[in-house]
Parts: C-alpha cells; sequence; structure tokens
C-alpha cells in the first residue's frame, strides 16, 4: 500500500543564516600604529611628563623657600655654638668643614666615571650623592652669598660666635680640592699602569710558551722531511738511489751494499733466443 504524498509531513522552512556586521580585519601583530594612535600616545606621555616635571618644580621651590627662611640662621648658630666666640676655634672649625665636605664629594663624584655605574641614571644618583655630601659648605656659601633675611642673620652671628669660620672654610676647600683630585688623577695612572703592565706580561708569556713548544717543522716541495733514526725515508730526495742507481745504495738503507750493486729482475724481452 503506497502512501499519499499529500499525507507526508512538510518540514519546516529554513530561514536563511544571518552574516554577522562586517568587523574591520584585526591589526596584525608588529604592525606600525595609525598615526592617530602615536598621536594620542605622544600627548598622554607628553602630559604625564609636565604633570610629573611640575610637581618637582613645586617641591623645590617650597623646599627652597623653607630653607631660606630656617637654614643659614640654624647653620650659622650651630657654629657658633661649637666655636664658642674664639677666633682660632672658628678658623678650626671652618677648616675641617671645609676640607671633609669637599674631598669626600670630590672623590664620589669622581666614581661616577667607573665602568661598574652603568647607564646616565645611576651617574646622576652618584653625583647627587656627592653633592649632597657637601651639605655644610653649601650652607656656608649660601650664609656668605645669600640676600635673605635668614643668610643676612646667619653672617651677623658668624662674626659675633665664630669669628675666622668663613676664611678657614674656603682654606679647607681649597685643600680638599687639591688632594681629592691628586688622588683621583694618581688613582687612574696606577690603574691605567696596572692594566698595561698585565697586557705586556701576558704578551711575554705567549711568547715564551711558543719558544717553549715550537710547531712541526713543515716541509717544502723538494726538500727531505724529519725522520727518526732507522726510518725509511719516503721522499725522493732522501729515499737513496733507487733499481739500477750508480751509487750502489740499498733503497732501504741508503747504505752501499757488501754484494755490489742489485740488478733489476730481467724481463721476458732479454732471455737469449734459443731458435724457436
Amino acid at each position: 500500500m503506497t502512501s499519499d504524498p499529500a499525507d507526508q509531513p512538510v518540514p519546516p522552512a529554513t530561514t536563511p543564516a544571518t552574516t554577522p556586521a562586517a568587523t574591520p580585519p584585526a591589526q596584525p601583530p608588529g604592525a606600525q600604529p595609525r598615526w592617530q594612535d602615536r598621536t594620542t600616545s605622544w600627548f598622554v606621555r607628553a602630559g604625564k611628563t609636565t604633570a610629573v616635571a611640575l610637581v618637582i618644580v613645586a617641591v623645590v621651590a617650597v623646599l627652597y623657600l623653607i630653607g631660606a627662611a630656617f637654614l643659614p640662621r640654624w647653620w650659622a648658630q650651630v657654629v657658633g655654638r661649637q666655636a664658642d666666640g674664639s677666633m682660632s676655634s672658628g678658623a678650626a672649625w671652618g677648616v675641617f668643614y671645609g676640607f671633609l665636605f669637599t674631598f669626600l664629594p670630590v672623590l664620589v663624584i669622581a666614581q661616577a666615571r667607573r665602568p661598574v655605574f652603568k647607564g646616565w641614571k645611576t651617574k646622576l644618583v652618584v653625583v647627587a650623592v656627592g653633592l649632597l655630601l657637601a651639605l655644610p659648605n653649601w650652607l656656608t656659601l649660601w650664609i656668605v652669598v645669600g640676600t635673605t633675611d635668614a643668610a643676612h642673620a646667619g653672617e651677623r652671628i658668624l662674626d659675633v660666635d665664630a669669628p675666622g669660620f668663613r676664611a678657614g672654610t674656603a682654606v679647607g676647600a681649597a685643600a680638599g680640592v687639591v688632594i681629592s683630585l691628586f688622588l683621583v688623577f694618581t688613582g687612574t695612572y696606577l690603574r691605567r699602569r696596572r692594566a698595561t703592565l698585565k697586557a705586556r706580561e701576558a704578551d711575554l708569556a705567549a711568547r715564551e710558551a711558543r719558544l717553549a713548544n715550537p710547531g712541526p717543522v713543515s716541509s717544502t716541495a723538494g726538500t727531505t722531511a724529519r725522520t727518526t733514526p732507522g726510518a725509511t725515508p719516503t721522499s725522493g730526495a732522501a729515499s737513496g738511489a733507487t733499481w739500477g742507481s750508480p751509487s750502489g745504495t740499498s733503497p732501504t738503507t741508503g747504505q752501499g751494499s757488501p754484494s755490489g750493486p742489485i740488478d733489476p729482475p730481467r724481463s721476458s724481452l732479454d732471455l737469449p733466443d734459443d731458435g724457436r
């Protein structure tokens, strides 16, 4: 019994698949960013750098205002209590501070050129540490050349409580510069001299090693090679006479044979004709 095709269930109509919206192709890795992105990133970096610079400038300005109103007078009072109004004590303290806090900073700053400190940031930190070590001398210089009220007050305090301190500081600072620079240049010269001597010693040792262990003697064309006693020469010049040599020497020993020259084997061409 056949079924009517009209009775067969009709499959539901399929709707066409919706295609997703076209998306821009992803930028391949390693490709250069678009100029809009480069411009935006440049402005972002410039803004951050400007903000950091403004913060640093503001902090430095505030510290300068506080220091200008406080530090010169405070340093003059410290030195005045140490000198206690004596000119000899003031001059001695001046030489001490001037020499020590000039000698050490110069030595520290000179270390910035050593290869162990790599990069300009590390070298800048070393220089900053050296300048910070000279703070007592900077304060004394601030009192001398400063124009603020605190600097003038510190100058009057030094005149009364620590006479001779400023002159002693100048003498000590000059001595510290001379001695520290002398040590720096002397150390540089000694290091270079030591490196030169090590290089010369290494070169001399290499030469002595080459003289003590000479390489094998290379033979040239047409010359004999170096052989041990009793060894058979291999070259044509040292192998002695060959077969039929008029000198009558043996090809193995190179000396004359007791039985005279050795005749070569006779070939069939040298056999006598027997008439056949």
